[in-house]
């Protein structure tokens, strides 16, 4: 079995992308990825988003892609934003 640690900047990476991953489970059903404060409030407060679930989502998902690139969790959620924007045309 081959392990990996995340160290230095991956934790962060790893922690910002878990946390897009949270948004996009609550924005989709509802639920919630921790007991404590949802990745919804962690979000705001530590970048400053404003704006309510789908908002934040939207601004997270774009400033995760710009730090980061693309990537399976990165596109989920850009997915499920233009499923959105679709609708509303």
């Amino acid at each position: 079995m081959i392990r990996a640690a995340i160290t230095g900047q991956d934790i962060s990476a790893m922690r910002n992308i878990t946390l897009l991953s949270g948004l996009t489970l609550e924005v989709k059903t509802g639920m919630k990825l921790t007991r404590g404060r949802t990745c919804y409030a962690l979000i705001k407060a530590e970048h400053g988003l404003k704006g309510n679930k789908r908002n934040v989502l939207r601004q997270y998902a774009n400033l995760i892609y710009n730090e980061y690139g693309p990537g399976p969790v990165v596109d989920s959620a850009l997915k499920l934003i233009e499923s959105w924007d679709k609708r509303i045309e």
